[in-house]
């Protein structure tokens, strides 16, 4: 499937976990459940309730969970951010002190997909030449020096870097209507470097973008589970 082939791209770019550790949940998940199904015999007597559970037990069972979900992710040395996080959540929120500013990330995975990696030399391409799709979390990049107004960036984390695809200004007297500025790749080239380079400064480097994209996916297996064992729960009841 085109989407497990972008998972491996994601862990062969960023160096993280074995192929064979690749999340399939989501993807791949009819396709368990259908295998699930055409290999046992149909049970007259069996309620609608025990069919999903049966299925769901199939799912939570798979040979290939425990090798994600028991995998240690090594936060990089020197790694300058604190990472808030818990069970149950599906935002990660990074935060750290920058010479008096406060940088404050968050990274929603319930919105990963699939982006064109714009401008990467490493990227997988197409028979046009052309970058195609590469697995991408969406995140929000918050910078205050303790005034109301906030500088806001919209970043996309790739395997080998961080994108940004908007820049704005924030402060609470401001309507949702405010003008947000123009698209970053209509900015000035240099400009553009120079906003790069401000965030890698802060700590948004490509190292950083590795270790996200692998404490993502090992998050979303486990977030997973915990969701398909909630729903067994109420399906017992």
């Amino acid at each position: 499937m085109a989407a497990n082939w972008l998972l491996r791209r994601v862990y062969s770019s960023a160096a993280t976990l074995p192929p064979r550790y690749f999340r399939y949940t989501h993807c791949a998940a009819a396709v368990s459940f259908s295998t699930a199904v055409s290999g046992k015999k149909k049970k007259e007597k069996w309620s609608d309730n025990d069919s999903v559970i049966e299925l769901i037990d199939s799912e939570i069972k798979s040979p290939l969970r425990p090798q994600l979900l028991h995998h240690d992710v090594d936060v990089p040395v020197g790694f300058p951010f604190k990472i808030h996080d818990g069970p149950g959540r599906r935002t990660i929120v990074l935060e750290r002190d920058y010479h008096g500013e406060t940088t404050i990330v968050i990274v929603d995975f319930s919105k990963a997909g699939y982006e064109e990696n714009v401008g990467s030399e490493k990227g997988c391409r197409d028979h046009d030449g052309k970058n195609e799709p590469e697995f991408s979390l969406p995140m929000v990049v918050s910078i205050s020096k303790g005034d109301p107004l906030v500088l806001q960036f919209e970043v996309r984390v790739f395997p080998d870097k961080m994108s940004i695809y908007g820049i704005r200004t924030v402060q609470p007297s401001e309507t949702s209507q405010a003008y947000e500025g123009p698209a970053f790749l209509d900015l000035n080239s240099d400009l553009q470097e120079a906003f790069h380079k401000y965030l890698e400064a802060r700590g948004l480097t490509s190292c950083t973008a590795k270790f996200l994209l692998e404490y993502v996916i090992v998050k979303d297996a486990r977030e997973y589970l915990r969701w398909l064992k909630k729903l067994k729960i109420c399906l017992s009841i």
